[in-house]
């Protein structure tokens, strides 16, 4: 008789109180991480996982795909935060909630720093390689010479729009004034969406509004030759607004032409 009641109470702690045993709750965070100009994927990045406390759980290193993955449990805050040397990495804290096996999906992102170099109207840096363009007290980021080099603010568009507003063409007159300056400059535009519509039409409305910025810095007197664009619908959203709830201003980040100077 003692024997079949201690067994009795090993199942009965180990159980729901119906005699099923209870599964304990925790997700996975998983993303990629991406450089915020050019959108390319950031090897060799870490994401580093820490609690509500600041104390770190767990390190991951990007590798070649641009992915990270984490193990985490319910109900909990978490931290995660992209390093890379020479980069300025996001950090966004994110709180997991009690549904058991659900799977969070971030973009993180990571900006080129640029805090040590001197500023400048134009100058070879103390860095080989390096080139610093500012215009009209607009400071534009810096690239090395064999890769991306020059990041211009983007054109913003209203939702399902294509047409450049006054805000837009304001800007793409800077724009075609620094073209101007540097003759040689050549620049590709990027065009996005937010994730609202269908594949399709986000991916044609993309190419028109790269077209725009194309077309109006042409008919300003800029060769064709020096700039070119093309639509990659909401491919790289800059925010979560694909799997988060977002505010319209939140959406309208990606609806956007990116300009970047591949060659001054």
């Amino acid at each position: 008789m003692v024997r079949f009641l201690i067994i009795i109470t090993m199942i009965c702690a180990c159980s729901n109180g119906f005699g099923q045993v209870q599964k304990s709750c925790s997700q996975i965070i998983s993303g990629e991480v991406r450089d915020k100009v050019t959108i390319n994927l950031l090897e060799d990045a870490e994401v580093i996982l820490s609690n509500d406390e600041n104390i770190i759980l767990e390190t991951h290193v990007i590798k070649e795909d641009g992915l990270f993955s984490f193990k985490v449990d319910c109900d909990l805050v978490f931290k995660l935060e992209v390093k890379k040397d020479g980069f300025i990495g996001q950090s966004k804290t994110i709180t997991t909630t009690n549904e058991v096996d659900k799977e969070v999906k971030l973009l993180l992102f990571a900006n080129k720093d640029i805090s040590n170099l001197y500023e400048g109207e134009e100058f070879e840096s103390q860095f080989k390689n390096v080139i610093c363009v500012l215009y009209k007290n607009e400071k534009l980021e810096l690239f090395d010479r064999d890769k991306f080099k020059v990041s211009i603010q983007p054109v913003y568009f209203n939702y399902r729009s294509a047409h450049l507003n006054m805000k837009a063409r304001k800007h793409l007159k800077k724009v075609v004034n620094l073209m101007e300056q540097y003759p040689k400059m050549i620049i590709e535009c990027g065009g996005f969406t937010d994730s609202k519509r269908s594949l399709q039409y986000n991916q044609q409305l993309s190419d028109k509004r790269a077209k725009k910025v194309v077309d109006y810095i042409v008919r300003r007197g800029i060769a064709q030759s020096r700039i070119s664009g093309k639509g990659y619908g909401a491919e790289f959203l800059v925010n979560n607004c694909r799997i988060e709830k977002c505010t319209n201003e939140e959406r309208a980040l990606n609806r956007r032409t990116n300009m970047i100077v591949i060659k001054i």
